[in-house]
């Protein structure tokens, strides 16, 4: 095989590194939306009113999409299953790499997307006002 036919064989390389890239992009404008609530959050301060409370909402928990992470996880494991099986069926060995790394991104993304307990602050007080 020629030297420069070998850097073919890594074509699928291009998919984790295009995701990598898109999650760069996420955390930075997720960055730049929760730098302009704070802006936001800090003429109210200094106008001594209290803020909205979906700003605050929004700064404690995000601003998720419901059932987004689930489609994620489903999309990551079905491409491992894939890559796997080609990998196992196909006699091609370089998609088992592929195959295990996709794996690995599905589990974690599935683990992460258990809901997480909110405890009140120390002190026993909380921040929200019930009427």
């Amino acid at each position: 095989m020629e030297p420069h036919l070998h850097y073919w064989a890594m074509w699928w390389l291009i998919f984790p590194l295009i995701w990598f890239a898109y999650g760069l992009i996420r955390m930075g404008l997720r960055h730049h939306r929760h730098k302009k609530i704070l802006d936001v959050i800090g003429i109210y301060a200094a106008a001594g009113k209290e803020p909205p409370a979906d700003l605050l909402e929004i700064l404690r928990h995000g601003h998720h999409h419901h059932g987004q992470g689930q489609r994620r996880w489903i999309l990551t494991g079905c491409l491992a299953i894939a890559f796997g099986l080609l990998a196992y069926f196909g006699s091609r060995p370089g998609f088992t790499i592929p195959a295990v790394i996709l794996a690995a991104v599905s589990v974690g993304i599935f683990l992460s997307r258990r809901p997480v307990e909110h405890h009140p602050p120390r002190g026993g007080k909380s921040h929200r006002h019930d009427n």
